[in-house]
């Protein structure tokens, strides 16, 4: 079966969660430790943030961003 995106679905409140921790500077273990997920699904979440904004990684996107900031629900 081929992959189909759901064009119309409403963003994932986990990647919201965990950019707002990446913002605030959390590493990886402790936003993992946090939110009770494993650290598979906070890199490949993270990984998706940083391509969907253009950067390499943590340092650029809140260097981007503008550091701590409130991410909209």
């Amino acid at each position: 079966m081929a992959f189909h995106p759901h064009l119309r679905r409403e963003p994932s409140k986990r990647r919201a969660m965990i950019l707002e921790d990446i913002l605030a500077g959390l590493s990886y273990r402790q936003i993992m430790r946090k939110q009770l997920i494993s650290f598979s699904v906070v890199s490949m979440q993270a990984g998706e943030l940083y391509r969907q904004y253009g950067v390499k990684g943590p340092v650029a996107l809140r260097r981007l961003l503008g550091g701590a900031m409130k991410v909209a629900e």
